[in-house]
């Protein structure tokens, strides 16, 4: 893998996102968002593209991960915060991390959540 400009790794999209918050124990993380968040689910959502040049972009991921069952609301000083975090920051640059609470789509239920904001470079692919 090579590095941008900034020392971070080409080409990181939604499975390297993915296969990153992997890593946190209890997170199974996937590419695509799921039609039901369950408890201990991960997955990014493009938020931004702002093109460097005509072979580079910056963009900025939105990634949700869900907290495993029995685990409340998060808060800041909460390991699987860190541990998130810290799985993100191999990738780029992380921007912040907020709780939130995801609808479930049944009967109104929410799920706690935290969502991460991510910057990362990203190249053109050849053709």
């Amino acid at each position: 893998m090579t590095t941008l400009r900034r020392g971070w790794p080409t080409a990181v999209g939604r499975d390297e996102i993915a296969a990153a918050i992997s890593t946190v124990p209890g997170i199974d993380g996937v590419g695509l968002p799921p039609s039901v968040p369950a408890p201990g689910m991960g997955w990014p959502v493009w938020a931004t593209r702002a093109p460097v040049n005509d072979c580079l972009a910056e963009v900025t991921y939105y990634v949700y991960v869900t907290l495993p069952a029995g685990q409340g609301a998060p808060l800041a000083s909460d390991a699987i915060v860190w541990d998130v975090e810290a799985a993100l920051m191999g990738l780029g640059t992380l921007v912040a991390t907020d709780p939130v609470a995801l609808a479930t789509g049944t009967g109104g239920e929410s799920i706690p959540a935290i969502r991460c904001t991510v910057k990362v470079e990203s190249e053109r692919p050849q053709s």
